[in-house]
This record gives C-alpha cells, sequence and structure tokens, in this order.
C-alpha cells in the first residue's frame, strides 16, 4: 500500500493492515473498527464464503454480524445471500427465522459449556500474549499449558485448545509470531517445531 493510497481491509496483506493501524489514531482507545480489526474480520468473512454458497445460513448470519461490528460493508454475495434469507420472513414463504437461516446450535447442545468456552477463550490468549511477552523463549509445553489454564479456570488440554481456536483468525497471534514481534531470534530447529504447531491449528 502507498502513501495517499485508502486502507481496504478486504484486499489488504497482514503487513499493510499492522501499518494501517500503527498510523490509526482512536482517542477512545482500541476501537473494533481500527484497520487490524477490519482485516481480521475480512479474513474471517471470506473464510465463510463457501460455506455460505454450500448453504450455510448460521454463516450468513455470523458474518453480517462481522461486518457490522467491524463497520465494514458486506460484500455482494454476502449482502445477496442475507437479503435472499431475510425476504423469506418478510415476504411470509417461511414462518420463523430458523426455518431461513437454520438452527443456531443443534439439538442437545450445551449451551451454559459453550458460553463457558465464548468467555474463556479471550482471557486464555490475553493470559498467552503476556506469558510469551514475558518470557518468549520459554517452552510451550505441558506445563505452560497448565498455568494458562489456571489462570481461566481450566485445565491444560482445554487452555490449549481454546486458545487455537481462538487465534485462527488472528494469525498474528499465533505463538512464532508473538516471539517474533518481541525481537526472539528462534533457531532453525525451533522455527521447524513453531511451523508443525501452526499446521497443527
Amino acid at each position: 500500500m502507498t502513501q495517499g493510497q485508502v486502507f481496504d481491509p478486504w484486499s489488504a496483506s497482514e503487513g499493510e493492515a499492522l501499518a494501517a493501524q500503527r498510523a490509526y489514531r482512536d482517542t477512545g482507545g482500541p476501537s473494533p473498527a481500527g484497520p487490524i480489526f477490519q482485516w481480521s474480520a475480512a479474513k474471517n468473512v471470506l473464510s465463510r464464503r463457501e460455506k455460505i454458497a454450500a448453504g450455510d445460513g448460521y454463516a450468513v448470519m455470523y458474518c453480517v454480524h462481522l461486518c457490522v461490528w467491524h463497520g465494514l460493508v458486506a460484500p455482494d454475495w454476502l449482502a445477496r445471500a442475507f437479503l435472499r434469507r431475510f425476504r423469506l420472513v418478510s415476504r411470509a414463504e417461511v414462518g420463523s427465522w430458523d426455518e431461513a437461516f437454520g438452527r443456531p446450535w443443534k439439538k442437545g447442545v450445551h449451551l451454559n459449556r459453550i458460553r463457558r468456552r465464548q468467555e474463556v477463550g479471550p482471557a486464555i490468549v490475553n493470559a498467552v500474549v503476556d506469558a510469551v511477552a514475558a518470557d518468549p523463549s520459554r517452552a510451550v509445553d505441558q506445563k505452560f499449558w497448565e498455568e494458562i489454564g489456571k489462570i481461566a479456570g481450566v485445565g491444560k488440554t482445554l487452555a490449549e485448545e481454546l486458545y487455537r481456536s481462538a487465534i485462527r483468525p488472528n494469525s498474528n497471534l499465533g505463538i512464532a509470531k508473538l516471539r517474533a514481534s518481541s525481537g526472539l531470534r528462534v533457531s532453525t530447529a525451533k522455527s521447524r517445531k513453531l511451523a508443525g504447531m501452526n499446521k497443527r491449528r
């Protein structure tokens, strides 16, 4: 992105998003409409395009919510998918939102468990970011995840699982990138190990 160009979260690279975020000024603190958050949301929306094309109504709703939350203009394909489903209800072709968009959760799903995971995920990501910043060379092993889990009140296995699922849309929060941003030079052997971790995500 050259100087004077307008930041486009749909086509920007991660580096361009980070540069735009550094130049972004928001006196009210971090904003969900900041460039890095818009970029991440746009990637998240684009990653669900195939699901939407295959008929996933929940993915439509989720992507519209991301656009509204992060101040994005929905791409045409998403807007059309939403309007098609919305009009099924508004024109009385179906009698419920579930019929238009599908059930948000399958029968038998424990909503308390889902809520708990959603509440704990951000706390775990923050704990990992803090731990890596405090000691970038520290091994990411069972003891590491045990300590992270204690902070959020969950076990080590769930802590690692929630971290990995929480960071998928935000590749800049991967452990290798957190270490790199701290200025730590990672050895070749360690890099290969981290690359393996990233593939499992």
